[in-house]
């Protein structure tokens, strides 16, 4: 049994997670700026997660041409 291939079936790794939607801030000359949000901190499986998810997309894209 392959160790790694268990590890990352396990991942909860979802595709949604890498297109959160922002909000569309206008760009005229009176535009609000927004406020800098706080990085929030991930546990680090989600973190690991994250990364996986990164590089899956960079291999498909590679991949795929």
């Amino acid at each position: 049994m392959n160790v790694a291939f268990t590890t990352m079936n396990n991942l909860n790794v979802s595709n949604d997670t890498m297109y959160d939607e922002t909000p569309q801030q206008s760009t005229g000359l009176l535009a609000r700026g927004t406020r800098p949000q706080k990085p929030k901190s991930l546990e680090p499986r989600e973190r690991i997660a994250q990364y996986v998810s990164q590089i899956r997309k960079g291999r498909m894209e590679l991949k795929n041409g």
